[in-house]
């Protein structure tokens, strides 16, 4: 396409304007230039258009800018201002050059217009323009200055007036026509020219209680021919009252014999301020709990109030002309001479803590703050220094942090004592976990062994429960445990918890009356956590209930909660007890002499759990041997919630041909699960370090592995990373089996690369769903 079908016409104002113009396409090839940008460099049009870039007539410093900068920022932007760029002329010499860039699109294909101007007439013009555009300032401040100085000329007294908050009013004798200034009018805070200008609208301004006062001064004025001052209040348009002062003068008016009275009426609103100031500091200075110490420019004391005396046991009679400084320890009485020096010059005030010493020579603490005092004017003449006694309060302070790092220390080491515990607890009961299942996938029909299964089932689960309250009772302590809310029917997990106490209340007698909600109550919760909850009530009950006891367990909708409550008819609770029954490792008489008696940790755990849920619980009782209750509040969803309905799972035929590698350095958990997991049919391999592991690894290639955490050549975690970087690992399903549960373990056992994280002792059933994949 040609520059002349591409582009509009050429016309007068394009050839000849005041500043070169250039239009290329896309990679710079000069499609169109008018006369001005020729003429500057020395070519004729024919010369340039269509056979030259523009960035061929740059300099060489220009070209490398132009491909740096210029082209990379037009492409990116559109546009570009004020480049100075220096373009060759045709014999040779320089030219420094501004540009100015647009990219375009026209029908498709991409134009650069660009302006260029000389630099050095641009700036010769806009210095030209620089300077005019100063002289008319000039002439304008000028002009202004002279209008300012007449508008001061004319208002000087006004201002002195309204500087001073001051008014003046005037009234013929005998006349009831008040005259009053614009001065005035703007104290009583009216517009210009609104007062009415009568003696009435005057005496309605003023308090009906200072009324009489004013006219009888006006009248000793007129009648005396004296001035007469008065002080009265006057009311303010936005209706609150002004302390003013007026002072009233009788006199004839010039070249006539009229008698005049002259009123000035003053705000005295900030004497009145200052005054009642004086006398509340006056007060507060005798009576502040704060010691106060005025100096004077030299830093001598010139007063001492009654808390300073009580402070540093000077009377103030011997601390008058004291020095300032023999009230502290040397090292501190120079900084605060320096800080009374600086503050009489006005330099600063000073804060910080200072060291005193009493007249008897002992010490104390005290924050300090030292300040100037000013003059009306603004002028330093002393320093105020208030102290506030902190011996007594640092002291405390000092023993409170410390108590606060013993009880720090011991609840971490409490904490780590829990956790340790139940780590070493869990340890040996996963074997026994293991054969408890052996036993049960065993089946056998004698009697006496059965029993002895359902007592190893019993104690074992009994444990379990003590390990796992431990762990859960130091997560709620500590902020770490999180609740999974999902919509749960109140019917259903009253029923579960029913189902997971049913053992225990056939093994003692009980009989349990159940009064489930007749209307539909749904709770938004974890469902685990609120059956854990209703066990642990269940399992209170049952277990300081005498045999045969009767216990009710009730749920019902009250206005907007759930209420669940226990009943038993067991041992009771002293009344004085009854706050201390949610305390953890609390062990009530007469609970102590019961074999069931437990860790007392049940109780303080369902605290917890409730408080996470929003909900509250009571403990209530008659007394001793008289049965107890205990109240559950819960609230409910404000919009009604769908439980889901889960399918039951179909059972699933295991694979012949799958592969378990067990890792575990307690030999006899590792056998007693390989044994188990053998039984349900799995291909099952052992390994008790993490190098062995990992070479066994390499030659069963498993489908899963149940790996421990804690093993003695390399930890859990590494031998999870070495397996995940194998090809055939990726896959593997990796399940921890370890006794550390608490949140950080999960996270850290998520991040080497476990699928699954199952605390010791394995729930046998839930591994084994976990293994099917």
């Amino acid at each position: 396409m040609t520059s002349e079908a591409a582009l509009p016409d050429s016309d007068a104002l394009f050839e000849y304007a005041a500043c070169g113009l250039v239009v290329t396409d896309a990679y710079g090839k000069i499609l169109r230039v008018n006369h001005t940008f020729c003429a500057w460099l020395g070519f004729a049009a024919a010369d340039l258009v269509g056979q030259r870039r523009l960035q061929d007539l740059f300099t060489i410093g220009g070209k490398v800018f132009h491909q740096t900068h210029l082209a990379p920022l037009l492409q990116m932007q559109g546009s570009v201002a004020e480049v100075q760029l220096d373009m060759r002329h045709r014999a040779g010499h320089t030219l420094p050059m501004l540009f100015n860039c647009l990219r375009r699109t026209h029908e498709g294909q991409v134009y650069d217009e660009t302006a260029v101007f000389i630099a050095t007439d641009r700036r010769k013009y806009e210095s030209e323009l620089l300077a005019a555009r100063k002289h008319a300032e000039e002439a304008l401040l000028a002009r202004r200055d002279a209008v300012r100085a007449l508008q001061e000329s004319r208002d000087v007294l006004g201002i002195a007036m309204r500087g001073a908050k001051m008014g003046v009013w005037s009234r013929q004798v005998g006349s009831t026509a008040v005259w009053w200034s614009s001065e005035l009018e703007a104290l009583a805070g009216l517009k210009e020219g609104s007062f009415p200008g009568t003696q009435q609208a005057f005496h309605a301004l003023i308090h009906e209680a200072d009324l009489e006062g004013l006219k009888q001064a006006i009248g000793a004025a007129e009648a005396l021919a004296r001035d007469c001052t008065v002080e009265f209040r006057m009311r303010h348009a936005s209706g609150t009252w002004i302390p003013m002062e007026g002072q009233v003068r009788l006199a004839s008016e010039q070249d006539s014999a009229r008698l005049m009275l002259y009123g000035i009426a003053i705000d005295i609103t900030d004497r009145v301020e200052a005054e009642w100031s004086a006398m509340r500091q006056a007060a507060i200075f005798a009576d502040q709990s704060d010691a106060i110490i005025v100096t004077d420019g030299q830093g001598k004391v010139r007063e001492f109030n009654p808390a300073a005396e009580r402070m540093l046991g000077y009377r103030s009679a011997e601390a008058i002309g004291a020095d300032m400084g023999q009230f502290y320890r040397p090292e501190d009485a120079t900084q605060v001479r320096q800080a009374v020096q600086r503050a009489v010059t006005g330099e600063w005030e000073w804060r910080g803590d200072l060291v005193f010493v009493r007249r008897d020579g002992s010490e104390g603490c005290s924050e300090a703050v030292i300040k100037p005092l000013r003059d009306r004017k603004g002028n330093s003449y002393g320093a105020v220094s208030v102290h506030r006694d902190m011996t007594e309060r640092q002291r405390d302070a000092a023993q409170l942090r410390a108590l606060n790092a013993q009880l720090a220390d011991a609840d971490r080491r409490k904490d780590e004592f829990l956790a340790t515990l139940a780590h070493e607890l869990r340890n040996p009961l996963a074997p026994l976990r293991n054969v408890l299942e052996i036993f049960k996938l065993q089946a056998s029909s004698n009697a006496q062994m059965q029993w002895a299964q359902q007592v190893f089932e019993r104690q074992m689960n009994q444990v379990t429960h003590l390990v796992d309250d431990l762990m859960e009772v130091s997560r709620i302590t500590q902020g770490r445990l999180e609740l999974r809310r999902e919509p749960v029917a109140l019917t259903a997990v009253m029923q579960d918890a029913v189902q997971a106490v049913q053992e225990r209340l056939a093994a003692a007698g009980h009989r349990l009356e159940m009064h489930l909600p007749i209307e539909p109550v749904t709770l938004e919760a974890d469902p685990t956590r609120l059956v854990q909850i209703l066990t642990n009530l269940l399992n209170n009950a049952i277990k300081y209930t005498p045999d045969g006891g009767l216990i009710v367990f009730s749920g019902e909708r009250r206005g907007a909660e759930a209420a669940i409550t226990v009943r038993d008819s067991g041992i009771g609770i002293a009344p004085e007890n009854l706050d201390k029954v949610f305390t953890m490792f609390a062990q009530l008489e007469p609970g102590l002499d019961r074999a069931q008696g437990g860790l007392g940790i049940g109780l303080s755990l369902v605290r917890g759990l409730v408080a996470l849920h929003g909900g509250r619980i009571r403990a209530s009782s008659e007394g001793t041997g008289r049965g107890s209750q205990f109240a559950l509040y819960l609230p409910l969803p404000a919009a009604p919630l769908q439980v889901a309905e889960v399918p039951a799972a179909a059972p699933q035929a295991i694979d012949a041909l799958r592969r378990v590698l067990v890792v575990d350095d307690n030999a006899d958990g590792a056998d007693t699960l390989q044994m188990a997991l053998e039984m349900l049919g799995y291909r099952v391999q052992c390994a008790y370090n993490g190098t062995s592991a990992l070479a066994l690894a390499q030659q069963f290639l498993p489908h899963a592995v149940v790996l421990d955490i804690g093993l003695p050549d390399m930890d859990g975690y590494q031998v999870a990373r070495r397996l995940r970087t194998e090809p055939w690992g990726r896959e593997v399903i990796l399940i921890a089996a370890t006794g550390w549960g608490q949140d950080a373990d999960r996270k850290a056992a998520v991040a080497a690369g476990f699928d699954h994280h199952l605390v010791k002792p394995v729930d046998f059933m839930a591994l084994d769903k976990l293994l099917r994949g």
